[in-house]
């Protein structure tokens, strides 16, 4: 995924669900199991496991976040959402200058870079409006004072000389 580990560095990853379900819909072990196979793919493509996950669609309630606890997830949920998988570039763009007439004290907004339109038009007006209106561009991580990865898990082989196994 990362040609290279200075790649990292600019971009954190955190979790969004094997499957994409609605997680209030799921019971705790299906949940579970959505975060979990998630968190493994990702620690197996980085070597580190994500401290935060966006459940889809926004939809989360008690259970979701005790899962996401179980695995040392937070779960993290947007103030603003682009609707950039909805609607055309330009009312995109509308959105966010509409949304930050409103003066917020902080913005964390939904996009989805999967969209050519957002990564190639959308984000980039974004980020411009943003600093020219004095916001400072911080990871999710940086804002909550927290750290973007998990400790990795042991992974075989350990050095058995580190092991106290008497």
């Amino acid at each position: 995924m990362f040609e290279n580990i200075i790649e990292l560095t600019r971009k954190k990853i955190a979790s969004h669900t094997w499957t994409h379900p609605d997680l209030t819909t799921l019971n705790d072990t299906a949940i579970y199991s959505e975060l979990k196979k998630t968190e493994e793919a990702i620690e197996n493509i980085i070597g580190l496991r994500p401290a935060y996950m966006r459940p889809p669609y926004g939809s989360y309630n008690a259970n979701v976040s005790a899962v996401a606890a179980s695995l040392n997830e937070d779960v993290v949920i947007w103030n603003f959402d682009s609707q950039d998988w909805n609607v055309p570039a330009n009312e995109s763009i509308a959105r966010y200058d509409a949304f930050l007439a409103t003066n917020p004290s902080t913005v964390l907004a939904l996009n989805h870079e999967t969209y050519n339109t957002s990564a190639h038009v959308v984000l980039p007006y974004a980020l411009k409006l943003l600093k020219s209106k004095g916001y400072k561009l911080v990871t999710v991580a940086e804002c909550l004072g927290g750290q973007p990865y998990l400790k990795p898990r042991w992974r075989w082989p350990v050095n058995p000389t580190k092991l106290k196994c008497t």
